[in-house]
């Protein structure tokens, strides 16, 4: 890690602090809303692809205007698939910070978060209307965000989507310690409440704790002595 942070690292704390508070403050979750359905959307298709990959299979994704979402899926290991929501968030947005050590690697990493959503909307996204314009929206803006942006714009904006994600596991803390403070209340922990019989909210600050560690680990990663120069031929093209 180096001695002495840059103003985009400095930037990228900040932003963290915003997010946490505007969660906090009445009236700030209107001016964060287009990034809740962004949040929704990964953190649905973290429920989908883990149905897929233990065996079961996935009827639909539905995104509403709220910021609440839900998939149906065909379950054969539900505690997989109902955890998967939150880490599944958390490991794309720790690997979208790790990866952004320079600016190519961060335009790549923007351009993965794209097919992620071209899956959703081409398989499985049948939402309401905002739901529908949000996903293709958002697929469309990653793809340009991935061929346009080079150096520091890439990198720093492939760490904020990063960070945004691993920070919407700490919402099932806050959701089920005061459900007002949010627009939604967290299913999945309940869910696995009612499966496993451990509280919900032990599931919720396991969850929130792994996000954690994994976003200051990517940190540290994407932060630390970067073999490629942000500023590089290289690393700019």
């Amino acid at each position: 890690m180096p001695s002495s942070l840059r103003p985009q690292q400095v930037g990228i704390l900040i932003a963290i602090g915003f997010l946490l508070l505007s969660w906090l403050i009445p009236g700030v979750q209107i001016v964060v809303l287009p990034l809740q359905y962004l949040n929704t959307h990964l953190h649905e298709m973290g429920h989908a692809l883990a149905s897929v990959m233990t065996g079961g299979s996935v009827s639909s994704i539905e995104v509403h205007s709220d910021g609440s979402g839900v998939t149906t899926t065909q379950m054969t290991h539900p505690v997989i698939v109902a955890s998967a929501g939150y880490v599944g968030a958390s490991l794309m947005g720790s690997l979208l910070i790790a990866f952004s050590r320079n600016g190519e690697m961060a335009r790549r990493a923007l351009l993965g978060i794209s097919v992620i959503l071209m899956i959703e909307c081409i398989f499985w996204l049948r939402s309401d209307t905002v739901g529908m314009i949000s996903g293709f929206g958002y697929m469309i803006l990653f793809l340009l965000l991935g061929l346009q942006l080079r150096g520091w714009p890439a990198i720093i904006v492939a760490q904020f989507v990063g960070v945004q994600q691993c920070l919407t596991s700490l919402q099932a803390v806050f959701a089920l310690v005061n459900p007002r403070i949010l627009a939604f209340t967290d299913s999945d922990a309940t869910i696995l409440q009612g499966i496993t019989h451990v509280p919900a909210i032990l599931w919720s600050v396991g969850w929130s704790l792994f996000s954690v560690i994994l976003m200051t680990w990517a940190l540290l990663t994407a932060w630390s002595n970067p073999k490629t120069r942000p500023g590089s031929p290289s690393a700019a093209s």
